[in-house]
């Protein structure tokens, strides 16, 4: 949810009802096994602390509300909790289960023990951010030495560069999120760092102040400590970017929809297995 939220044009395609409504139905669209499934829930959220001062007991934007009091986190979550069984048989699992259950999207995974080169990766991610495709960290269950939760999954929030005032680049760098909104990242490039000066500042995406923005979750990981951090980097392929579109549900006897979406099988008389692809 936290890379997915970088995106709010996609976490909309999740929803099939946007809006708030009085019944406190929502539908949800969902991708098990790779085939899109609608999930209807309530909107019944699970809280605790006292009546005059509750609190979300798993997606906390009750801690830190929510731009238009939008709640889109806790009844995402209260979905998959639904297709999992319950909120503690949803809790954790891998990047690419995630971005492949929520949107769909195929996804690849470069771990440190497979990469030659940190620059090599630095420069395949700066492409796929350019694409806007989705893309998020592990960490270790054994530790590491940034000073970073284990095994943890941060988003990847930007790739760019630091150059000097002649031009030439003299930092890469990773622009990552920990969804818990907090960090203890204890690198280069972390917030006290004396190498950010107001030059290097004002060359941070989005208008992110690296001074403060420890605040909220998010840090910096020069390119070639980007493996003492993580283990692995998964990369969401954000096909949309490209200009693929596809329906993903259809009515019964729709005379709007744009494919037929049915199909005829013969089943082989003779003794063997079918296999479809």
């Amino acid at each position: 949810m936290a890379i997915l939220s970088e995106y709010p044009d996609l976490v909309k395609s999740i929803f099939l009802n946007k809006e708030d409504n009085e019944a406190g139905i929502y539908g949800l669209r969902f991708f098990i096994r790779g085939k899109p499934w609608v999930v209807t829930i309530d909107d019944v959220i699970p809280f605790i602390g006292s009546e005059s001062s509750p609190s979300l007991t798993y997606a906390r934007l009750a801690d830190m509300p929510a731009e238009n009091g939008a709640y889109w986190g806790p009844v995402l979550e209260k979905g998959w909790s639904k297709v999992k069984g319950s909120y503690i048989l949803s809790e954790g699992g891998w990047v690419e289960n995630g971005i492949g259950a929520l949107l769909g999207f195929p996804t690849f995974t470069f771990y440190s023990s497979s990469m030659d080169s940190t620059l090599e990766l630095w420069e395949l991610m700066k492409e796929y951010d350019e694409l806007d495709y989705l893309s998020g960290g592990g960490t270790s269950w054994w530790g590491n030495s940034c000073g970073i939760a284990s095994s943890h999954a941060y988003s990847i929030i930007s790739v760019f560069a630091l150059r000097d005032q002649s031009g030439v680049i003299q930092h890469r760098l990773y622009m990552v999120r920990n969804p818990w909104a907090t960090t203890y990242y204890s690198g280069n490039f972390r917030s006290s760092d004396s190498r950010w000066t107001d030059y290097f500042i004002s060359q941070v995406p989005y208008g992110v102040d690296p001074t403060t923005s420890q605040n909220h979750g998010i840090f910096f990981i020069p390119e070639e400590d980007i493996f003492s951090c993580f283990v692995d980097i998964t990369v969401g392929h954000n096909r949309d970017s490209e200009g693929f579109s596809a329906d993903w549900y259809d009515f019964e006897d729709d005379p709007d929809a744009i494919s037929e979406r049915s199909y005829s099988v013969d089943v082989p008389r003779e003794t063997g297995s079918v296999y479809f692809q």
